[in-house]
C-alpha cells in the first residue's frame, strides 16, 4: 500500500464496519410499486442459511489479525466482513438547488431514467458502495468501487422480479462483488454478471451513468435530485479512507495480486487509469496520458 496513512484509514474503516468483531469474510473469487415484485428463491430457508453461514464464517477466516496483516504488510489477502459495508436502501433525496454542503468540483454519479435526473455524491458512495433505488418506476442499483474508481448502474429487475443488492466484501480483480438478498448470488460490479449462486451466469441490464463535478451536473439539471447523506452520524463523509491507494498509478497493487493472482499483462501498471469501451465483439482500454499532457485520442479500430 502507498502510505501509513492509507493503512490506518483502511484499518479504521474495516474495524468500524465489523464493529470491532469479525463477522464474515471475503474470499478470493466467487462462491459457486412499479418496481415489480420481489424475487423469492425456490429454497428460501437454504438461502437464509447460506447468508448466515457467510456472516459467521469469518470468525475463523477473516479475523481481526488477518485484516490487520492484509493492510499493514500485505501478507494476507485483503478481506472485509460479509454484508458489513451497509448498502443504501430507501434512499432520500433533496432538490439540487437546496444543496449547500457539496463543493462545485465534488464528484457525483449522475443517472437519468424516464426523464428523472439524480446525482449520487461519491463522498457517500465511497462508504456504502451500493445504493438500491427506484427511478421513474425502474428499480436500479447504483454502485461505486473505490479501488477501481468505477461508477456503474444496472437495472435490478430480472425475469419481472426485483433484486436487492448488498456488498459481499469479496473482490475480483480488485473490483467490487455484490450479492443479492433474494438468492444470495454474487455479482461482478463492472459487468453486472452473476459469478456464483442460484443466478450464476445471468446478467443485469446496464443503465448509463456519468461521473462529473457537482456544479456541472446541477447547472444542466437545476431541478434534479441529489442523494442525501445515508447515515451522517456513523460515517465521516467528505474524507477518503482509500486516498493513499491512488496517489501513484505506477505502483503495484497488492489488492489486485491477491484477488486475481499474478499480473501477466505488463503494458500498463495495474492501477493505471483507463477509459474502457465495451462493444459487441470485445473491449478496449484507452490509457490516461502520463505527466501533465492533455488528453489524446487514438483510433482504436472499433
Amino acid at each position: 500500500m502507498a502510505s501509513s496513512g492509507r493503512h490506518t484509514d483502511l484499518l479504521a474503516l474495516l474495524v468500524h464496519a465489523s464493529g470491532g468483531v469479525a463477522v464474515a469474510c471475503t474470499g478470493v473469487g466467487s462462491e459457486s410499486g412499479g418496481a415489480g415484485s420481489v424475487f423469492v428463491s425456490a429454497d428460501e430457508d437454504a438461502r437464509e442459511a447460506r447468508v448466515e453461514r457467510l456472516r459467521r464464517s469469518s470468525s475463523v477466516a477473516c479475523n481481526p489479525a488477518r485484516r490487520f496483516n492484509a493492510i499493514r504488510t500485505g501478507a494476507e489477502p485483503l478481506c472485509a466482513p460479509f454484508d458489513s459495508i451497509p448498502a443504501g436502501s430507501d434512499p432520500a433525496f433533496v432538490e439540487a438547488g437546496a444543496v449547500t454542503d457539496l463543493a462545485a468540483d465534488e464528484p457525483v454519479v449522475a443517472l437519468a431514467v424516464g426523464g428523472q435526473q439524480r446525482a449520487y455524491p461519491v463522498r457517500y458512495l465511497i462508504f456504502h458502495e451500493v445504493v438500491n433505488d427506484v427511478v421513474a418506476d425502474v428499480p436500479v442499483v447504483v454502485t461505486f468501487c473505490p479501488l477501481c474508481n468505477s461508477a456503474v448502474a444496472h437495472e435490478r429487475r430480472l425475469d419481472g422480479k426485483t433484486l436487492t443488492f448488498g456488498v459481499s466484501g469479496r473482490l475480483e480483480y480488485a473490483n467490487l462483488v455484490m450479492f443479492d438478498r433474494e438468492t444470495a448470488s454474487f455479482w461482478q460490479q463492472m459487468t453486472g454478471l452473476a459469478t456464483g449462486g442460484e443466478l450464476a451466469e445471468r446478467q443485469l441490464a446496464p443503465v448509463p451513468v456519468q461521473m462529473l463535478p457537482f456544479e456541472t451536473w446541477r447547472s444542466a439539471h437545476p431541478d434534479g435530485l441529489v442523494l442525501e447523506p445515508p447515515d451522517p452520524d456513523a460515517y465521516p463523509y467528505g474524507t477518503d479512507p482509500y486516498g493513499g491507494y491512488d496517489t501513484d498509478p505506477g505502483e503495484q497493487s497488492p489488492v489486485l495480486q491477491q484477488s486475481a493472482g499474478p499480473v501477466r499483462d505488463t503494458r500498463l501498471s495495474p492501477k493505471w487509469r483507463v477509459l474502457g469501451v465495451v462493444v459487441a465483439d470485445g473491449a478496449i482500454a484507452f490509457p490516461m496520458p502520463e505527466g501533465s499532457a492533455g488528453p489524446r485520442v487514438a483510433d482504436a479500430g472499433i
